[in-house]
């Protein structure tokens, strides 16, 4: 028995030892990498950093966090913690406490929040099988724009290819409760939405071949919508699913289903944002009313419709409902 506490001691000593060099050496890792942005312009400052986890976690912590870039932008966020997995290599996570202020030009953007966290579970070759994220009482504002949530939390992973479907594509889900706007003192009532959606080839494109956004998205893209889902007070429910491709201009095309619930209840929350968006709630709740069948939409009894899309114009059979503005691509 003395022999196993002995063994037991050892390890426990070496792992301590291999834990504190290892926090080191990031550590010194870290100064080199804050050395080498300050000579290409950027300065960043992490007070009072520290690591932290032991012992089976691994990660720096600051006080706070200040981002000054070579163009004179900056942002400044309160305490921030992170922690990588000695035990599951690859495994992250990342807490962040506000606010944070981003300053760019005449641009000013202010968050806040109570909680957010961050994981993500990253491969050996710098790709990713699971990003996600939490937050909880997000307040955004820039100027005088203000969005807040309750509470929200979303996943990125990418599928696997096979014979169906040869593509790297990236998975998402985003999740939002008590969505709210305050646009010149306007405040819009809250609202839950829902997207569950697959990206075209994304992760290929984005994670793999390393291609900026906009170089990605030069040519268009292309996705299919499982759901998108605006539940507002009063039980009302706008559902919309379908594939969608974005071409080169930034113009929308695709059939997409579009479900409603309580179109009443729709038409007073969208009157509240804007009196052009009521009227476009309204002659959608007319169309579904009128030529709408009953579907089960991922669990849910609604009205709803078929409608095309042609280059932003959106139609139900012959008839032309609305154009949507070009998708910004830039």
């Amino acid at each position: 028995m003395k022999v196993l506490y002995g063994l037991v001691a050892t390890l426990a000593l070496l792992w301590t030892a291999g834990w504190f060099g290892l926090s080191y050496w990031v550590d010194a890792q870290l100064d080199r990498v804050i050395d080498v942005q300050r000579q290409n312009g950027m300065t960043i400052a992490c007070s009072d950093r520290s690591m932290r986890g032991f012992p089976f976690y691994l990660g720096p912590a600051c006080d706070s966090l200040s981002i000054e870039g070579a163009d004179g932008s900056t942002v400044i966020s309160g305490a921030v913690r992170s922690s990588v997995s000695l035990t599951a290599p690859g495994e992250a996570m990342l807490e962040l406490d506000g606010p944070v202020q981003v300053q760019s030009g005449a641009t000013t953007l202010l968050a806040d929040w109570n909680s957010l966290s961050a994981f993500i579970d990253a491969t050996f070759d710098g790709g990713f099988d699971l990003a996600s994220f939490a937050v909880a009482d997000l307040k955004v504002q820039s100027n005088a724009a203000q969005v807040s949530a309750v509470s929200g939390h979303g996943d990125v992973k990418p599928t696997t290819p096979g014979d169906a479907n040869p593509r790297r594509d990236l998975t998402l889900a985003l999740a939002l409760k008590g969505l709210s706007t305050e646009i010149s003192e306007t405040t819009t009532s809250p609202v839950d939405l829902d997207i569950n959606a697959t990206l075209d080839d994304a992760y290929r494109d984005l994670v793999e071949r390393r291609l900026p956004w906009q170089l990605a998205l030069a040519d268009g893209a292309s996705a299919d919508i499982q759901q998108i889902r605006l539940v507002v007070p009063g039980e009302g429910v706008l559902s919309l699913a379908g594939p969608l491709q974005i071409g080169a201009d930034g113009l929308v095309s695709g059939t997409v289903s579009v479900g409603l619930s309580n179109p009443q209840t729709l038409q007073n929350w969208a009157l509240s944002v804007s009196p052009a968006l009521e009227q476009s709630f309204a002659l959608l709740a007319q169309s579904v009313a009128g030529m709408g069948v009953e579907r089960n939409v991922l669990g849910m009894q609604l009205r709803a419709i078929d409608l095309t899309i042609d280059r932003g114009a959106v139609r139900l059979g012959f008839i032309k409902l609305i154009d949507l503005p070009p998708v910004n691509l830039r």
